[in-house]
């Protein structure tokens, strides 16, 4: 009695899938021959272009030559004076600078700590951050945990129903912020923020 062999069920779905790859590339370059070929001389079907002859008599204009000699803007009648650019990553606004150690900075403000310490806890607040914990002896000031909004989704449900929504979404994720104030030389004040994300 002559058996056959058993089929694999395992074999037969791995042949299946070599041969669907293989097949992918192959049935397309069979099937797509209207692809242009640019890196072959002759594969151009269209006619050269040519330049219209009501263009190629244009008498030659010397405006647009080059001139010897220094050439100002600013010396040119009616030239506008150039607009100002505006500064990227500035090391100072106004009176306030960044001082940078290493991968460590702060800021360094003329005011006095006394000065600066409402300003900063005002800053904090407006933004929605609440005030956890402060001790102005240390010069430290930590925000409660707030959750991160920003990567809620949006959406036009969410747009139009607003915070009736809000105990449905949660990111997940929370943001706390301490600021630490020093006295710095000359009645100035050494700003330093640190963050810390919780998930």
């Amino acid at each position: 009695m002559n058996r056959s062999p058993a089929v694999n069920p395992a074999r037969l779905s791995v042949l299946a899938l070599a041969v669907a790859l293989c097949g992918c590339s192959t049935f397309k370059n069979v099937f797509s021959n209207d692809k242009v070929d640019y890196r072959q001389s002759g594969s151009n079907t269209g006619k050269p272009l040519e330049v219209p002859p009501d263009l190629s008599q244009l008498a030659r204009d010397n405006r647009y030559q080059a001139q010897g000699g220094v050439i100002s803007a600013a010396a040119t009648p009616g030239a506008a004076a150039p607009a100002a650019a505006e500064s990227v990553a500035v090391v100072s606004k106004g009176d306030v600078k960044v001082e940078r150690d290493g991968d460590e900075r702060w800021l360094v403000v003329p005011q006095t700590p006394e000065q600066l310490w409402p300003q900063i806890k005002t800053f904090w607040q407006e933004r929605g951050l609440p005030i956890a914990h402060e001790d102005k002896t240390a010069g430290v000031m930590e925000t409660d945990w707030v959750e991160n909004h920003v990567k809620l989704p949006q959406g036009i449900i969410r747009n139009t129903l607003g915070r009736a929504l809000e105990t449905f979404y949660d990111t997940g994720e929370r943001d706390k912020y301490i600021t630490r104030i020093e006295r710095g030389p000359g009645g100035s004040s050494e700003v330093y923020v640190s963050h810390r994300g919780m998930q």
